[in-house]
């Protein structure tokens, strides 16, 4: 057994232990020959063997020493609950000793510690409170000096302020500049004012998060500084109104320096937001005015000569209802429309590109000026407290006061008058170019950041959007109307050559119709879109009314039937649909071109499956009826003149009939069931 009576040892190390524990040919003593991977492995399950044996060598001694001394241990712990007992009784014995001394300590040396401490104490607080009073004196000196400075400079330049006359020196870039800079000092030495007197007392809840100190208190007191007090408001109204003055200058002149003069004295006056509030408040009741004014019928009227505008029918639009006997009526109604549209657009025009376009330069130059201008963080300009302060940048705000003004008025006159439908639902395309006009004009002085994805600010094409609905919605019930009505033309007494005529009519209209809105690309593709659709809802309609009955196709009689009228005039319709697109084609339109192919595509697949394929196959049919008759006549000697002086011959009977069936198909059907540059295999 391995001696383990080194491990009591005070000095006992685990690592010289075990070093010579496990021989020289430990890991700190390699043998002199390297081995190899085997006998390393070896001897180190040897050394860990040896070390699993010692260890249980210790453990069993552990075991036999607790059993040796079993008894010895169980008398020392009773022993060490009897001592617990007896340390308790002897803190509580010691508490109690130390709560009597101090006792008696406190009573013998109250008298001695108040004369020691007590006394020195009071003289110290009471020269504190005279140093504190000598403060508070200073800093009132201080602060009066200081506000009579002020006071003193702010009434010298107020007297140059109110001398200068801003509507004299409208066009004195110089006299204005100087002005601008006494305005700005002037709003400087109130700022300073208010931090010297007690917050709020100038600009009102501006500061009132900042204490009021004793000393501010204090300078109102003195009868030295009432009298400028009482000066503040008067001075603080007067700079308002030139700090209004200044911006309105400063946007007539579009004059950076003025309105950068007056802002900043707006805010150093906390009447930035207020101003701004006002500036837009001005601009919007005047555009409500100029708005009410244009859209006037009556100061319309008064400027024609005449009450009121013309009534608004069908008629007014489609010609083709009208009656022959009201021809003169509706074509006076179209002279009086005529009129009234282009005084009404004249207006508009003017409303909208002269007079909105100059006050959104006014307003976008302020805009540039409010983001050069530094706010009191260097991480906030104008506009962005301004942006915060009203929801939106100036100029958004006027783009949606405006079309919010405009879409009220508006509709307001489009339900006490049909008249204004008709300018702008009707003729929303030249409503629509004249917003094309104005941003064309401001496009030069507006955010090209913001133009990149969309060229037209959102509340203008919110606004343009809802009324587009409007008038493709218009265009489509036109076109049904106008359809509905050249379909219940129709009748067996054949009025074809007029319903020819309201189909050229119709389809001229839509040329029109698209012809003024090849300037919007958007536009263009929608109303081209709903053309399409009403085209092939049309061209399907008089699908419809194709007769199908045997009578359709015969080619026995000389005269149309009831149904073979109806196909030929439908036919001549389709034809004359087709010829219209092949011309409307010839637009240099992407969009157009689709239009007009697919509704030449539905044109002559209706033309092919409806018309002409039924009429080829029954004439097919009766063909070759007639052409089986060949071998039922008898060819006679007699039937044949074979005299030199003849006159002609005679022609077998069912070759006639061939030449006449042949004859109707060629002139009657075929001019009106074949297309032009159609491609046909017969």
């Amino acid at each position: 057994m391995q001696d383990i009576t080194a491990l009591y040892k005070q000095s006992f190390n685990a690592q010289d232990y075990v070093k010579n524990f496990l021989g020289p040919e430990g890991p700190d003593h390699p043998p002199s020959e390297s081995p190899g991977k085997a006998s390393v492995d070896s001897k180190l399950r040897v050394a860990l063997s040896r070390l699993n044996i010692s260890v249980k060598e210790v453990d069993q001694k552990i075991h036999e020493l607790v059993i040796q001394h079993s008894n010895e241990f169980l008398e020392s712990i009773t022993n060490i609950s009897v001592l617990h007992q007896s340390a308790q009784k002897i803190h509580k014995d010691s508490a109690a000793i130390n709560e009597s001394a101090l006792v008696y300590v406190t009573k013998l040396s109250n008298h001695r510690a108040r004369q020691m401490i007590h006394e020195p104490l009071e003289s110290i607080r009471k020269h504190q409170e005279e140093l504190k009073q000598m403060h508070g004196m200073d800093e009132l000196i201080t602060r009066v000096e200081s506000v009579m400075h002020l006071f003193h400079r702010l009434i010298s330049i107020m007297d140059d302020v109110a001398e200068c006359d801003i509507t004299v020196h409208m066009q004195d870039a110089a006299v204005l500049d100087q002005h601008a800079t006494k305005v700005v000092t002037a709003s400087l030495l109130l700022e300073e004012l208010d931090i010297l007197l007690p917050h709020g007392l100038i600009f009102g809840h501006h500061n009132t998060s900042i204490a009021t100190s004793k000393s501010a208190q204090g300078v109102l007191d003195l009868d030295i500084v009432k009298p400028y007090v009482s000066q503040i408001n008067p001075m603080k109204t007067m700079l308002r109104e030139q700090i209004e003055n200044l911006l309105l200058c400063g946007l007539r002149n579009l004059s950076p320096s003025l309105l950068g003069a007056a802002l900043q004295a707006a805010c150093s006056l906390g009447l930035l937001n207020i101003v701004m509030q006002n500036l837009l408040n001005d601009l919007t009741d005047v555009l409500t005015d100029r708005t009410n004014a244009t859209l006037d019928l009556f100061s319309i009227g008064k400027e024609l000569g005449e009450t009121q505008p013309p009534l608004i029918s069908s008629s007014t639009f489609f010609p083709l209802y009208s009656a022959r006997d009201n021809k003169t009526s509706a074509h006076e109604t179209q002279e009086r429309l005529q009129k009234w549209s282009t005084l009404v657009w004249q207006r508009i025009r003017t409303l909208i590109v002269d007079e909105l376009a100059p006050i959104y330069i006014k307003v976008y130059m302020l805009e540039r000026v409010l983001s050069l201008k530094q706010g009191k963080t260097l991480s906030e300009t104008y506009l962005g407290m301004i942006s915060k302060e009203l929801k939106q940048s100036p100029t958004d705000l006027l783009w949606t006061s405006f079309c919010t003004l405009l879409e009220s008025v508006s509709s307001k006159c489009m339900q006490e008058s049909d008249f204004w439908k008709y300018i702008f639902v009707r003729s929303f395309p030249k409503f629509l170019s004249i917003f094309h006009e104005l941003l064309s004009r401001v496009s030069m002085f507006s955010d090209h950041s913001k133009q990149i994805h969309n060229p037209i600010p959102k509340p203008i094409h919110k606004y343009l959007s809802n009324l587009s609905r409007e008038y493709l919605i218009c265009f489509v019930k036109r076109w049904e109307e106008a359809q509905h009505h050249i379909c219940s033309c129709f009748t067996p007494s054949n009025k074809n050559l007029q319903n020819m005529e309201k189909v050229v009519q119709l389809i001229a209209m839509l040329r029109t119709d698209i012809e003024e809105c090849v300037f919007d690309k958007i536009l263009l593709q929608e109303i081209t879109q709903t053309a399409t659709d009403v085209m092939c809802k049309f061209i399907n309609q008089l699908r419809a009314m194709i007769c199908q009955d045997e009578s359709a196709f015969t080619l026995t009689t000389q005269q149309f039937t009831q149904s073979q009228s109806i196909n030929v005039g439908v036919g001549q319709i389709l034809k004359q649909i087709f010829e219209s697109m092949s011309e409307m084609n010839k637009l240099s339109f992407l969009e157009v071109k689709s239009m007009a192919s697919e509704t030449k595509r539905m044109v002559t697949q209706t033309m092919q499956e409806a018309l002409r394929g039924p009429l080829l196959l029954s004439f097919g049919l009766e063909m070759s009826a007639i052409l089986g008759r060949i071998h039922r006549l008898r060819l006679e000697a007699t039937a044949i003149d074979q005299r030199p002086n003849s006159k002609g011959t005679d022609t077998s009977a069912y070759m006639l009939e061939f030449c006449n069936r042949v004859r109707n198909l060629r002139t009657k059907f075929l001019p009106s069931y074949i297309l032009p540059d159609g491609h046909y295999q017969w």
